[in-house]
């Protein structure tokens, strides 16, 4: 799998990477965050699957060659948690962002390892609605040219769902 660079991609960017375990995420998730690791404006977050996030997160620190504990007191890096209530879970990505702004971070990097379809996750539907909230309901991605509608990209190419349009002009 040819992912490219992590530094490649603009702020503010959402990119998905499909992979089938941690091994094909892993090399890619560790670029991104170790390149937020060295600048102490940015912040670090992991969101998700918990056991997954951490270890993750501990093959940044092992990386890093350095302890990353007073990074989490810190609060500097966060590991949320995914929830099965959509609303919670939105809850659950939005309170962290809001205290990475108070404390006057630039840039968040934000690595979502999301499961499709199990009992700690909000169902796909839920979930595709929590994506448009984050992602394109504000608009900052909109005017990024690498950026492409994830709900128009399932709608036509994957899913074939209508009820996605029309969320979407609702909310858009």
């Amino acid at each position: 799998m040819n992912t490219g660079s992590a530094t490649a991609f603009p702020a503010p960017s959402h990119i998905a990477l499909l992979h089938r375990g941690d091994a094909e995420m892993q090399d890619v998730a560790l670029e991104f965050l170790r390149i937020g690791l060295d600048r102490p404006s940015e912040a670090l977050f992991g969101f998700g699957d918990p056991s997954r996030s951490k270890r993750l997160f501990r093959a940044l620190e092992l990386g890093a060659g350095r302890d990353l504990s007073p990074e989490y007191r810190s609060g500097r890096i966060v590991l949320g948690r995914a929830d099965p209530d959509v609303d919670r879970m939105l809850e659950g990505v939005i309170a962290p962002l809001e205290q990475f702004r108070a404390k006057g971070f630039t840039l968040v990097r934000f690595v979502g390892i999301v499961n499709w379809n199990v009992p700690d996750f909000p169902p796909p539907e839920d979930f595709l609605w929590l994506e448009f909230k984050l992602v394109v309901s504000g608009g900052a991605l909109r005017q990024n040219p690498e950026f492409v509608l994830f709900e128009r990209y399932f709608h036509e190419r994957l899913l074939r769902l209508p009820w996605l349009e029309a969320e979407s002009a609702r909310d858009g």
